[in-house]
Formats: structure tokens, C-alpha cells, sequence
């Protein structure tokens, strides 16, 4: 799925995000740029994007404690992460006016604006998941289901045994479950805990 979606096309970065991280959709489509920690390879995540019908977009904290979690990351997605945002960038100065931001109000609700028109009430935030336009890839919020979150939790494992990380036990940092360096999925309400799942995985091996 990867190779349909390379650099620049508006899945590419949800999708790396999600084959890396065993993230929620909507915990990708909500990460923001302060959010991630380059220095430290670590995603601190705490806010997701729910759309409601009568509503529109919001961005809202993840509810529970095990929901809010530190999510480590590898060179790949580092890599790719930074040369997203310079693109972003460039993106901006490219098309100038006609870039879109995205602003929060105190209720949560979000408000693309280009750069063109006056600001509306609120505070601007970096999304990290936008088209080239900066406004927010949206498709990925209605087209990705728990099953293909599965299968890039399966390309995680995949990743970890072609790199040799099962010779390693699995392991828990952060509320992620590790083979050797690879992530292979940070459970989320509804999933078995961290724990079970690396104990699981030592049993398997």
C-alpha cells in the first residue's frame, strides 16, 4: 500500500504514521507538529480528531490515561517526518495565499482559513497530516477500518523478523510493545494491554 502513496501524495504520511506506530486513525489525523519530539525519537500523544455530522471537525484529548502515551520512533519515520515538514513549508511559499491554517476555538472545533482572509477566534495549530494545500487529509479519516490497522501492525512484525528483531524479546516502553527496536502497536481502549500482548508474542517465538 505504501508504494501507491509515495512522498507527497496525501496518504503517504498517514499511512508511514500508521505502519510505524500502530497508531487510531483519528489519533493520526490529529497529531500535531508539537507533539513530536525529534530530539528525543518519541511521539508524546494526547489528541485526536473526531468528525460529527451536525459538528464538523474537532480536536479532542484522548479520555484515558492509557489512551494518553509516549510512542518511540525509528530512523525511518524520523526521516520522514522532518522531510515532511520542510515540505510543508515550501508547500506554503509555493502557493502563498491560498495556504490554508488550521485554528481551534475553546470548544474544540477546528477552522481551515487561507492565509488570504483574517484569522477566525481561536489558536492556530500545526497539523501534520494536511494536503499540499495545508488542509487536513480527510479521506483517511473515512476509508481506514480496525482491520487495516491490523494489517500494518502485521507489516510491523513483518519489519521486526526481516530486520532480525525477534532474536530479542518482546518488551513494553512507553505503553508500546517492542521486538528490539521495531514498534509493532501501541494498544488503545479496546485492545489487550501492552503487557499481555509482549507476553503473548514471547510465547509465540
Amino acid at each position: 500500500m505504501l508504494e501507491k502513496h509515495p512522498f507527497g501524495k496525501p496518504l503517504h504520511i498517514p499511512l508511514m504514521l500508521l505502519y510505524h506506530t500502530g497508531m487510531r486513525v483519528s489519533e493520526v489525523v490529529g497529531l500535531t507538529w508539537d507533539e513530536i519530539d525529534f530530539d528525543m525519537k518519541r511521539i508524546n500523544l494526547s489528541r485526536q480528531i473526531l468528525y460529527y455530522r451536525k459538528g464538523g471537525y474537532h480536536l479532542s484529548t484522548l479520555k484515558t490515561k492509557t489512551s494518553k502515551r509516549y510512542i518511540i520512533i525509528d530512523d525511518e519515520l524520523t526521516n520522514e517526518l522532518k522531510h515532511w515538514k520542510e515540505q510543508q513549508e515550501e508547500n506554503e511559499k509555493a502557493i502563498d495565499n491560498n495556504y490554508a491554517y488550521a485554528y481551534v476555538d475553546e470548544d474544540g472545533h477546528i477552522t481551515w482559513r487561507s492565509k488570504m482572509f483574517a484569522p477566525p477566534e481561536g489558536n492556530k495549530i500545526g497539523i501534520v497530516c494536511t494536503r499540499n494545500n495545508g488542509l487536513l487529509v480527510k479521506k483517511v479519516t473515512i476509508s481506514m477500518s480496525s482491520a487495516e490497522r491490523s494489517y500494518f501492525v502485521m507489516g510491523n512484525l513483518v519489519r521486526a523478523y526481516h530486520n532480525k528483531q525477534n532474536k530479542y524479546d518482546a518488551t513494553v516502553e512507553n505503553g508500546t510493545v517492542m521486538l528490539g527496536n521495531q514498534a509493532i502497536i501501541t494498544p488503545v481502549a479496546g485492545d489487550e494491554d501492552a503487557q499481555t500482548i509482549a507476553d503473548r508474542l514471547n510465547a509465540l517465538k
